[in-house]
């Protein structure tokens, strides 16, 4: 791009230069930045320590215009300065009056926080001061009186929040500017809505650089993620299995309850279900889990409201706890008015009992997912002794050169002991509970704390402490140093309020240069943003799933250290699980709905275990196991099967422990993975799907082979009647009957021929049912390129997983096509748009249904549009509108019979490196 001045920034931007070295995608973007700013927007992902900011500031640099910074923390915010005066030459001394922090004082550079932009913009929808609404308004208006005007968002997925709405107000009172949007972690698990509106605001994806190709690059270390596995302390089991004992019990309790049960029995809904018909399809499920508790406890129900549910009494799904927590609710709330009229109802002893035990939260029956279980889990203080065998085995291994870092939820400073000679006690994990316990049993290693009100620091450190806070040119009388009553080894910092935001620069100094070795901070200060790569062991102490504070906190770990190139980063996880006796038994019958994995065996040991299982399918990394292979899950750690016993649980940890001790391996593990890809390998979605619709093309097939069949036999009877004079003209108009039809039918066996071939396998299937969705997409304008430059693969591996991989997509492309594959195969949820399809094979009269993938579902057209690709390419099918009675029927049916396949039915989504 042709680089020009901006008058008003020209004393700026033309003293800057880059010092450095571009990395190779660094330099692909900037080769090809023409081509992305086609549309004044340029969208950039790669993960975090990939040099983001840095190519921000260059993007900026050509540009040359006026530049709003926006930033989601205030570390952030000033990383990008930082980064200006270190790698472009930027004199403060010269040009200090062209960068600004302050939105109502903006410079020819303003960088400042997602916070303060909505702060301005919230005040002027709110007041109706003049003078506050000035501030907002003169702002655009010095904006837009700029010649040139860049505006970056860095990590732009926070803009899905409320954060968005007043960018999205600011940019359409900018026209003119240029977006640059910046991120290692886009919102891919957002809704399909929710992605839309972040895409029209940052625009498409033009470049996405994954992991594996930074560590191929060497522009990331190698790493690995481990899981430090515990058991609930005796107090916590007590707690588990009492409330075990109350849940199994209530659900006896209700299931022999023979007062509620004729209640059931006599429910409207269930004896004159036509007339009740609207109220029903308001609330399906309702009637579905009265008839399922119905028959858990042995009772029959009728014909009737099994018609509407499309359901026969064998194929009643068994009683789970998602089952009983939809019919608790519509009993005890959403539809009490209907129990509630005669004096002998048991619904407010129920009530009572459900509360009692803890099955009541926020006005929701909570069962299996309780939040009371999975926050004793998740904040279980056994995770203490964890961490406390995690940093023995890392500073057995590294010693002196071990840089560790703990990030939490919560800092819990009132725990710290006040004297000495204190019991120390922790309850719940957390920074200063977790600080106490290594300084009670590791002396050797030198601490030190950085939360947003707590920071303690070794004493040996404070002369480097001050040191470095004059280098920053912080007031060192702004500097205090407050003993700790407990530990006199260690003491207290606190800064001035004008320097408080100097501290993490200066506490991450010393980290660096070892008066810290092990760092225990918030996830909330430290998760995202924070610089350290020095930083070659990570402990998530966090009870975080998403996608995107998971990603960002690992990203802490795996930035390259330039001072020591060999670096291999270990990324610890923490579980308690909820160990296997405590399961209730009135789950057992789910165990034989479909195939049990290893993964979902692990998963069910409790909350804490499920939601590391959604943890690790946010990022990739090698696997543990003899396979060379890159991708995400808890597969890719070949976690051993097991009961959630001691035993289990320590042959789990030996086995990370033996593995995280030998970053040699882990190093040379990449290397064996990464193997010889081409330069543009990058990482692939993938799915796994058990299921295809392939009744449609053998019902077309046999239908038309026995039309075939009967043409044959009466053309032979007409052949062996001509024999017979009496009859000669009847057998000759058998034989022109005969031939007639033969060729009527002959196009539709060759149609029928032609699905067969292609739907012959379950493989085959899966590849027309991509090829439907595809069609339908370029239909609808959600294809970039001509449909023939994509391929869809579909491979069966020797365990007999069918997988399917789109080529040659972006990674939206990708997102989109998976997500319509397991709505198109997997339970039907709420779709606008439902395909009825009709089979005779196996079972007469067999109905299916699928949903129309949320992408086309929005608009009439596109929905027909999918149906015509479907009866191209798979076979006959009725589109159905879901918003109107008879649709919002046929939804029902459709859901009921999602609920009998549900567990046989399944797409599962990975990524895997290609």
């Amino acid at each position: 791009m042709a680089e020009a001045n901006d008058t008003d920034s020209a004393p700026l931007f033309g003293a800057l230069q880059f010092a450095g070295t571009w990395r190779s995608y660094q330099q692909r973007v900037l080769d090809e930045l023409d081509e992305y700013l086609d549309d004044r927007r340029l969208h950039i992902v790669a993960a975090p320590g990939s040099g983001k900011t840095v190519l921000g500031l260059e993007v900026m640099r050509r540009l040359a215009g006026t530049t709003v910074i926006l930033s989601p923390t205030l570390i952030i915010c000033q990383q990008w300065p930082q980064r200006l005066h270190e790698m472009f030459g930027y004199k403060q001394a010269v040009t200090k009056p062209s960068i600004s922090d302050d939105l109502r004082s903006p410079g020819d550079i303003t960088s400042t926080t997602y916070q303060a932009l909505h702060a301005l913009w919230n005040v002027t929808r709110s007041s109706d001061e003049g003078e506050v609404r000035r501030d907002f308004e003169a702002l655009v208006t010095t904006l837009t009186q700029k010649s040139k005007l860049t505006l970056i968002m860095d990590e732009a997925h926070h803009l899905r929040r409320e954060w968005w709405r007043a960018l999205n107000d600011f940019v359409s009172e900018l026209p003119n500017a240029t977006l640059v949007a910046l991120t290692a972690t886009p919102p891919y698990d957002a809704t399909f809505a929710e992605w839309s509106r972040y895409d029209a605001l940052c625009g498409p994806v033009d470049a996405e650089i994954s992991i594996p190709e930074l560590v191929r690059n060497g522009d990331l270390c190698p790493h690995q993620d481990y899981i430090c596995f515990s058991r609930p302390l005796p107090n916590e089991c007590q707690l588990l299995n009492e409330r075990l004992r109350n849940v199994q019990g209530f659900v006896d309790g209700l299931l022999s309850n023979d007062s509620l049960l004729d209640q059931l029995v006599g429910h409207p809904w269930l004896t004159q279900t036509d007339y009740h018909e609207a109220d029903i399809l308001d609330d399906p499920e309702f009637l579905s889990s009265m008839a399922i508790i119905l028959t858990a406890a042995g009772r029959s129900v009728t014909e009737e409201p099994l018609n509407l549910l499309g359901v026969s009494a064998p194929d009643m799904p068994a009683l789970s706890p998602l089952w009983l927590e939809a019919f608790l609710n519509g009993y005890l709330f959403n539809h009490k008015n209907h129990f509630s009229g005669s004096d002998d109802t048991p619904q407010k002893a129920i009530a009572n009992d459900a509360r009692k035990f803890g099955m009541i939260e926020n006005g929701r029956v909570r069962i299996r997912d309780s939040r009371s279980v999975a926050k004793l889990l998740a904040s279980s203080s056994a995770k203490l002794m964890s961490i406390e065998q995690i940093v023995d085995k890392e500073w057995h291994n590294l010693g002196a050169d071990l840089r560790m870092a703990i990030l939490t939820d919560y800092v819990r400073a009132a725990d710290l002991p006040k004297k000495q000679d204190d019991i120390f006690q922790p309850v719940k994990i957390g920074v200063a509970p977790i600080f106490e316990m290594l300084r009670r049993s590791n002396k050797d290693i030198r601490l030190g704390v950085l939360t947003g009100s707590l920071v303690i620091i070794p004493n040996v450190a404070r002369d480097t402490f001050s040191k470095a806070a004059k280098a920053a040119e912080v007031d060192m009388a702004g500097i205090r140093f407050n003993a700790l009553g407990h530990c006199p080894d260690y003491c207290g910092v606190t800064l001035t309020t004008k320097d408080a935001r100097q501290m993490v620069r200066i506490v991450t100094r010393l980290f660096e240069a070892g008066s810290i070795q092990l760092l225990v901070g918030t996830k909330a200060l430290l998760g995202e943003g924070w610089d350290a790569p020095t930083i070659n062991s990570l402990v998530l102490a966090s009870n975080v799933g998403s996608y995107m504070l998971s990603n960002q906190m690992r990203g802490r770990a795996i930035r390259r250290d330039p001072a020591k190139p060999q670096k291999v980063a270990n990324i610890w996880h923490l579980v308690t699980l909820e160990p296997g006796e405590m399961q209730f038994s009135f789950l057992k019958p789910l165990s034989g709905h479909g195939k049990t994995s290893n993964h979902h065996a692990l998963t069910a040991l409790g909350s804490d275990m499920a939601l590391m299982s959604r943890r690790f399918e946010m990022f990739d990394g090698i696997s543990l196991d003899e396979t060379l292979h890159i991708g995400n899950g808890l597969d890719r750690l070949a976690l051993t099967d097991g009961k959630g016993d001691e035993a289990h649980i320590e042959a789990l940890n030996r086995t990370m422990f033996r593995h995280a001790s030998d970053r040699s391996a882990t190093a040379q593990k990449w290397q064996d993975s990464l193997g010889d890809a081409h330069e543009r390998s990058h990482v692939h979605q993938v799915a796994e799907a058990n299921y295809a619709p392939r009744a449609a093309s053998y019902n077309q097939t046999l239908q038309y082979l026995s039309v075939t069949a009967l043409i044959s036999a009466a053309g032979s009877a007409g052949f062996a009647m001509r024999k017979f004079q009496s009859v000669q003209t009847l057998g000759m108009l058998i034989m022109i009957f005969a031939g007639l039809t033969l060729i009527y039918a002959l196009p539709k066996l060759f149609h029928a021929g032609r699905l067969f071939i292609r739907n012959g396998s379950l493989e085959r299937s899966l590849s027309q049912v991509g090829w439907t969705i595809l069609e339908s997409f370029r239909d609808c304008g959600l294809l970039k390129k001509p449909l023939h430059d994509y391929h869809v693969e579909v491979t069966r591996d020797l365990k007999g997983n069918n997988s399917i991989v789109l080529h040659n997509a972006s990674r939206i492309e990708e997102r989109n096509f998976f997500t319509a594959l397991a709505q198109t195969l997997g339970p039907t949820e709420n779709p606008r748009y439902i395909l009825r399809r009709c089979s005779w094979f196996r079972r007469w009269g067999r109905t299916d249904y699928h949903a129309v993938p949320e992408q086309v579902a929005g608009r009439k057209k596109d929905a027909e549009a999918y149906a015509r690709a479907w009866q191209r390419n798979i076979g006959p099918a009725e589109l159905i509108f879901t918003r109107n009675r008879e649709g919002r029927k046929l939804l029902l049916r459709a859901r009921a019979r999602s609920m009998a396949a549900g567990f046989q039915r399944r797409v599962d989504r990975r990524s895997e490196w290609r």
